[in-house]
C-alpha cells in the first residue's frame, strides 16, 4: 500500500508539471503513471489490432456507447487510509532521500466518493474521437 500511495503521489507531481498532460491530450505525457492508477485513472484508449473502420458494403444503423465513469476521487475508506498513511510517514520519518523529499511537505488533499472536475471534460473529448 505504501508503494502504491508513493507511486500515486509521484505520478501526480509529474503530471502537474507536464503541458501535454491535459484532458485534451488524454494525460498521455507520463503514461507510466497515469495508466497505472487503476480505477482512479482518467480515460484512455488501449492499443488494439482490431480495425475501427466500417467493412466494405456495411453501413451504420445503430450505435450504443458503453462507458465507465470518469476519473474519481478515492472512496471514503481509502481516503481515510491514505491520509492516515501520510500522517504515519510524517510522524515516523526523520529523513527523506532526495527522490522522496517532497513527501516531507506533502498534504493529502483528495476528496472522497465523487468525480473529479476533469470527469465532464473526459466525456466531451471522448465523443470527439
Amino acid at each position: 500500500m505504501l508503494a502504491s500511495t508513493l507511486s500515486l503521489a509521484l505520478g501526480l507531481a509529474a503530471v502537474a508539471s507536464a503541458q501535454c498532460d491535459t484532458v485534451e491530450h488524454g494525460y498521455q505525457c507520463n503514461t507510466s503513471y497515469s495508466h497505472n492508477w487503476g480505477q482512479y485513472s482518467p480515460y484512455y484508449s488501449v492499443e488494439s489490432n482490431i480495425s475501427t473502420g466500417l467493412p466494405d458494403g456495411c453501413k451504420y444503423t445503430f450505435a450504443n456507447v458503453l462507458s465507465r465513469h470518469g476519473a474519481r476521487n478515492p472512496t471514503s475508506s481509502k481516503t481515510t487510509s491514505y491520509a492516515a498513511l501520510i500522517a504515519k510517514i510524517h510522524n515516523s520519518t526523520t529523513s527523506y532521500g532526495a527522490d522522496y523529499a517532497f513527501i516531507k511537505s506533502y498534504n493529502y488533499t483528495l476528496g472522497a466518493n465523487n468525480l473529479t472536475p476533469v470527469s465532464p471534460d473526459m466525456y466531451c473529448h471522448r465523443t470527439k474521437t
